[in-house]
């Protein structure tokens, strides 16, 4: 019996020594290829940083992709390691779970997916800033913050408003800011009996006084329609614009001047008319 166990020991113990053998080179080897890949994870994780910061301001995006460099270096480097032990199934078992796993994700996070994936495209197209007026799906205000997943912007009206990023890659999106300037349309409509010639010189005198025009920028001047109780004419000029205020007082000022100029040259601004018509078939009762 005693015979027996010793037997089965020595047995145990040679099968354990020789796989011991037979394993450590390739246990060491794979060490040594997955320190190497993680050593190389780490200097290839500092040189993404540095070239991303030159193109993309946005620090968290910068952050996301450079550390996700390294992890998939990293883990490449798992499963050469893994396949030097012989481990293939194991592989397999973890590039499967991987895939599947992606797969449920993306069905269960696919709108934050694409807000994510948004927010990335345009971090580096750049096409907003902090502090641009911006204008999409009705929304009108200024950009307060820019984050990978949404916009937040703060309307005119001070309501505060988080726009998914997917929205300002999809849909049409006017930056108000981005050109620097802005062009002021102004209707205006003056009376039947005035001379159009003179209300024309007039009016571009008038504009002279308005500071918020740019002075490189032509005044433009077009009559536009006969109305039931004037002439209107439209009124384009070019303001710079660096926020809706700059719009609103180069607006503001233009009627100021137009209104002071045409009540000293007796140029009338007429009401609307209105037309009442009383029935004359109403029934007196007796």
């Amino acid at each position: 019996m005693i015979s027996e166990i010793i037997s089965y020991l020595q047995e145990t113990l040679s099968t354990f020594l020789s796989q011991t053998i037979y394993f450590l080179p390739k246990l060491i080897l794979a060490i040594v290829v997955f320190t190497i890949f993680y050593i190389i994870s780490s200097i290839v994780k500092k040189g993404v940083r540095k070239l991303l910061q030159k193109y993309v301001s946005n620090k968290t995006l910068v952050s996301l992709l450079s550390t996700t460099i390294k992890v998939s270096i990293i883990i490449l480097g798992l499963i050469l390691a893994l396949g030097i032990l012989e481990l293939s199934k194991t592989v397999t078992s973890i590039l499967t779970g991987v895939g599947i796993l992606g797969i449920v994700v993306g069905f269960a996070f696919q709108d934050i997916a694409a807000n994510f994936f948004a927010g990335v495209v345009l971090s580096f197209q750049k096409p907003l800033q902090i502090g641009d007026v911006i204008e999409v799906e009705d929304i009108f205000g200024t950009i307060d913050q820019i984050h990978l997943r949404s916009t937040n912007v703060i309307t005119f009206q001070g309501q505060y408003v988080q726009i998914p990023n997917r929205i300002l890659f999809e849909n049409p999106l006017i930056n108000y800011t981005r050109s620097k300037k802005r062009r002021v349309d102004l209707e205006v409509g003056i009376s039947y009996n005035d001379n159009l010639e003179k209300v024309k010189e007039v009016t571009l005198k008038a504009m002279k006084n308005v500071k918020e025009i740019l002075p490189n920028e032509e005044v433009k001047f077009f009559y536009t329609n006969f109305d039931s109780s004037s002439i209107n004419f439209s009124l384009r000029f070019w303001v710079n614009y660096a926020n809706e205020k700059d719009y609103l007082l180069g607006r503001s000022n233009a009627i100021i001047e137009i209104k002071k100029a045409f009540d000293k040259e007796n140029i009338t601004i007429p009401f609307p008319i209105r037309t009442l018509e009383l029935s004359n078939s109403l029934e007196v009762k007796k």
